[in-house]
């Protein structure tokens, strides 16, 4: 896997709330450095965090009309109309409808669920359900995770007298649907405090408003339950609410999961818990499946059925999440195939083919952005009009630049990280130019760059501190205690330094790599995984096997033997024991990003992390000790293959100077020499 430009970084952390935080909690260090760097900084915000509650909730009535929504579904129930829940094919969309469904049945059993199928009718309110619900007599149109731009489909309920209520959390536009009430909190004029609920959320909060206001009893842990795997399937912060939410929801799921949750905890004998992690891998792929390449609907039907009835529709399920899984791994590599002939220095991926399914570009831009990290947009379709599913790197609004070019689209809806988009075929060439420029216009350096944020550092033997009776360790029971993990609350990184192989890596999965670790000092171990990396490993164990590299590992260089060249390294084994090697070319890589290793030592100019240049021959601050490329910085540098080229010109002429002083430095052109072309065979 390829990833660029990644840099290590350790999180900042106030020192003052560290040490008040410390004694307060009575915990170690590094612990209370993670939850600082949370905006956990005082007892009762720890105690939230470790023991959030319902009663932590928000009062759904700040939300903007909220009592309006509420009064009209009263109505609604009391006068038994048709209600009709409609939501988005996604995750989110899918247990939204399904969480509707099961709360307005409880008082209800004139409700019907509708989702648009992908490939006929595309997201949002369709003007095919809008012309269902006038044929089954719908008198009240609730939507779930869209609605908000669906400006023409509002207006054509409003012509039917049907009563139309958006819960919808995506970025409104500059003219919002003529709807009888929007639920959403990202609206201009409301004062609701909690702006990152996702649309289940916000039906979740649709439901409390009911519960509270009518004074009515449900079992309210159905709706945990999907709410929890719609906020970690949607990617939102996990802070505030959300983070409530999912906690909520792994209790009720631990507890007592719903029927289709128990479905699929069977097919893992040996999962004893479910955690944040497992509602992203391992149930809302399946939800997602269905309305990926079939319809939605199976989903909704998995999730509400029980006794067993169930079973048939899980199989259906997870025949549809295996042909999802290879779709989504051919159309990665074709993708990454057609990104391999893009010059490197684009500041955006976008790729295109009309045989993708529109169901797993969402799923290929994501993996694209973890093998080069740029704002990437997938499109697919083989009409005049095509399908482009966006995402961006990590603060970076592509919903803001994508809405600059808005003219190009038929229809476009979105939020920062994410968006979906619909254009005429014969525009994209001009699209993909016109977001190039914008991105390159607005996309620093510094967000370019993907961050790996350390939270601290430690060592095998604090890490192995206070175990207990099963054998884990005080610190991670602790850390343990601060799920659920997602954005905004990520799992803590730590970095260990000076640890060792203990053993030769090893390929597991077919697709990733073990590793153990040592610090022998302590004589203490760890395992690590590097994920789908295997072909790397391979790639090694293939060149050693046929004799063209030789591995030394784990060693250090001590001594390099010549007189005027090279003829030999001594490097020394971690055991003691030396090795002669003898050696013409010796290449020293030194990372650039967190320690400099040996050059930390040298004495170079630094300007934060590259190395300050006489931008006339490139030589730093020390005498004899060149740079040029990405590592170093002058006034006007630019980070282009051109500028490394005219960089690595004037440095070599110089060295050449220094090395050979009596000597003529000559440039020679394949265009122009005989010696050169002669050298590369041209006749």
């Amino acid at each position: 896997m390829f990833l660029e430009n990644n840099i290590w970084e350790y999180k900042k952390v106030d020192q003052q709330f560290v040490n008040e935080l410390k004694r307060q909690l009575k915990i170690p260090e590094e612990l209370v450095q993670m939850l600082v760097n949370r905006g956990v900084k005082t007892y009762r915000q720890a105690e939230q965090f470790f023991r959030p509650s319902e009663k932590d909730f928000l009062d759904p009535f700040n939300m903007l009309g909220m009592y309006k929504a509420v009064e009209r579904i009263k109505e609604a129930i009391a006068n038994k109309e048709n209600i009709l829940i409609y939501g988005d094919y996604d995750v989110d969309g899918t247990c939204s409808v399904a969480m509707m469904k099961h709360f307005l049945t409880t008082f209800s059993t004139d409700v019907f669920t509708y989702q648009p199928h992908r490939e006929k009718e595309g997201y949002g309110l369709s003007m095919t359900a809008v012309d269902w619900s006038e044929k089954e007599k719908i008198s009240l149109v609730i939507t779930l995770d869209c609605g908000i731009k669906d400006i023409n489909e509002a207006k054509k309920l409003k012509q039917k007298n049907i009563d139309l209520i958006i819960c919808d959390h995506h970025n409104p536009g500059e003219t919002l649907p003529n709807a009888f009430v929007i639920l959403n909190p990202k609206q201009m004029d409301c004062k609701y405090n909690f702006k990152e609920l996702c649309g289940c959320g916000i039906g979740l909060k649709l439901i409390q408003g009911y519960l509270n206001h009518c004074k009515e009893t449900y079992d309210i842990s159905f709706a945990y339950q999907l709410a929890a795997i719609a906020t970690t399937a949607d990617v939102v912060p996990l802070i505030g609410e959300n983070r409530l939410i999912v906690h909520l929801g792994l209790l009720s799921i631990n507890t007592n999961p719903i029927s289709a949750i128990k479905k699929i905890w069977n097919t893992y004998p040996n999962l004893i818990s479910f955690n944040s992690s497992d509602l992203v891998f391992k149930i809302a792929p399946r939800i997602n499946a269905a309305g990926r390449l079939a319809h939605a609907k199976i989903a909704v039907e998995f999730l509400l059925y029980g006794d067993g009835k169930e079973k048939s529709v899980f199989n259906e399920i997870e025949s549809i999440n295996k042909d999802r899984r290879s779709l989504d791994e051919d159309t990665t590599k074709e993708a990454l195939l057609q990104l391999s002939k893009f010059p490197l220095t684009r500041y955006t991926n976008v790729v295109y083919s009309s045989n993708w399914h529109k169901g797993v570009i969402g799923i290929v831009a994501s993996r694209i952005i973890d093998y080069f990290y740029k704002p990437t947009i997938v499109f697919s379709g083989d009409g005049d009009l095509i399908t482009g599913s966006a995402r961006s790197v990590k603060e970076f609004d592509i919903y803001n630049i994508l809405n600059q070019l808005k003219h190009y689209f038929t229809r476009f809806g979105g939020h920062k990280y994410a968006a979906g988009l619909t254009i005429e075929r014969r525009n994209l060439a001009d699209f993909s130019r016109d977001f190039e420029k914008l991105v390159a216009d607005n996309l620093s350096e510094e967000v370019r760059q993907k961050k790996i944020s350390v939270d601290v550092d430690i060592t095998l033997e604090k890490l192995f501190q206070n175990l207990n009776k099963n054998g884990i360790p005080k610190l991670i029971r602790i850390i343990n205690q601060m799920e659920p993990f997602g954005p905004s609350n990520p799992r803590p990184i730590f970095c260990f330094k000076k640890l060792h192989f203990k053993a030769p890596p090893r390929i597991v999965g077919k697709k990733h790599i073990k590793f153990l670790f040592t610090d022998f000092q302590q004589e203490k171990d760890i395992g690590g995984i590097w994920f789908n990396s295997a072909e790397n490993l391979e790639k090694i164990k293939k060149l050693e096997k046929e004799g063209k590299v030789s591995i030394k590992t784990p060693c250090q260089i001590v001594s390099l033997d010549n007189e005027r060249d090279l003829k030999s390294i001594t490097i020394k084994f971690d055991d003691g024991k030396t090795e002669k090697i003898s050696t013409d070319v010796i290449l020293g890589f030194f990372g650039l990003i967190m320690k400099l290793g040996p050059i930390a030592e040298w004495g170079l100019n630094m300007d934060k992390k590259t190395i300050e240049v006489n931008s006339e021959n490139f030589e730093t601050n020390k005498k004899g000790i060149f740079a040029v490329g990405d590592i170093c910085s002058y006034p006007g540098k630019l980070r282009l293959i051109l500028s490394g080229f005219h960089e690595v010109a004037l440095a070599s002429v110089e060295c050449f100077k220094r090395a050979r002083p009596n000597e003529k430095y000559r440039f020679e052109f394949t265009t122009s020499s005989k010696t050169i072309q002669d050298r590369l065979g041209k006749k």
